[in-house]
């Protein structure tokens, strides 16, 4: 790991914001469980390639994502973008999503896969 935000939502969530975007989740989890007090391990673990950054070039925390959230776009962008990559396990509910979310995105890449003359998936 190279840099690691951490951000508390509601006084309650903790959300933990990695860097580099490809690495082993499941191990950082397991090391972070068996160092920590349960009340200090994140909810959340999301892998970025890059940290929003401010116009002054700083990384901006506001623009850190809630990973409750319902953003279709930002959980359609980050699988693609996972997808690209390799070793990455990618778990969508693992990062706040749900049935909603997986319903959503299976609609978009319907829609999308019509569009571009798509016979299957």
């Amino acid at each position: 790991v190279q840099n690691v935000i951490v951000k508390i939502f509601d006084n309650s969530i903790i959300v933990a914001y990695l860097r580099p975007y490809n690495l082993d989740l499941n191990h950082i989890k397991k090391y972070i469980k068996d160092k920590l007090p349960k009340f200090m391990v994140p909810n959340y673990f999301i892998p970025m390639k890059e940290f929003p950054k401010t116009v002054n070039l700083k990384i901006d925390i506001k623009a850190l994502m809630d990973p409750r959230e319902n953003n279709v776009n930002s959980y359609l962008g980050s699988i693609l973008e996972s997808s690209t990559k390799s070793n990455i396990d990618y778990t969508l509910l693992e990062n706040g999503g749900d049935s909603l979310i997986v319903t959503k995105i299976n609609s978009i890449i319907k829609d999308l896969s019509k569009r571009l003359g798509c016979k299957s998936l």
